[in-house]
């Protein structure tokens, strides 16, 4: 049986309390990553130039990785009560490379194992989904981040399982809610992931002010998972 090691409600109280400190800088990141994914599209509406389309592109890619691997940064950032700020969205440019090449090679597992069945797909993605956090918490290599990864998740695919369930119902009710919803359960999910990071790969006690049960607008869902 699973030894469960990390609380999904603590999860997402983490999450919720910190949206509501630190919206505005977190609609912030928010709004900057729309505006980059959105690039690609812009461009093949300004101008039929597939060179600059396609350089667009690459360089849309480029500044993605950037960013998602930046907003793995500051999300640890605020687990870890540090002060964080706009730029740390970008800091993480040294490790673009290998922070492409690793993702690359998650997706390629997590479809191969798609491919042999679906549960085995679901199994190597539960298992390495926290490469990204040592490639940027530890600027571990690439295979020693999915080895790392590994090692925390040992015992814990159930837990991480329905903790993906929370996420997704979570962002489904931000969906439901006219899409607006999202602008709150994006960050939360993303600060939530990086809670359950934490308490894996270094357990340590939780600050005073983000262990009380504070309310959350997601406990009816919270409720529908095992919570520990």
């Amino acid at each position: 049986m699973d030894t469960v090691s990390f609380s999904i409600k603590k999860a997402l109280t983490f999450g919720w309390v910190m949206v509501k400190e630190k919206f505005l800088f977190l609609l912030s990141l928010l709004v900057i990553s729309f505006v980059f994914a959105v690039i690609p599209d812009v461009a093949k509406k300004l101008t039929d130039n597939s060179a600059v389309i396609l350089l667009t592109q690459i360089v849309a890619a480029i500044l993605n990785f950037i960013v998602d691997a930046g907003l793995i940064y500051v999300m640890l950032r605020l687990y870890d009560g540090k002060d964080t700020k706009i730029e740390d969205l970008f800091s993480q440019y040294p490790i673009t490379f290998r922070y492409f090449v690793a993702v690359a090679l998650y997706g390629v597992t997590a479809f191969i194992g798609m491919i042999l069945l679906v549960v085995p797909g679901v199994y190597f993605m539960l298992r390495f989904q926290f490469y990204r956090y040592f490639l940027v918490d530890k600027k571990m290599g690439i295979m020693e981040s999915f080895r790392a990864s590994s090692k925390i998740t040992d015992g814990q695919k159930w837990q991480l399982f329905r903790f993906a369930l929370a996420i997704f119902g979570v962002n489904l009710l931000g969906l439901i809610v006219l899409g607006v919803g999202l602008i709150v359960t994006i960050p939360l999910s993303s600060l939530a992931t990086a809670y359950v990071y934490r308490k894996l790969s270094s357990p340590v006690a939780e600050p005073a002010e983000l262990v009380r049960d504070t309310p959350i607008i997601m406990d009816p869902i919270s409720r529908g998972v095992e919570m520990n």
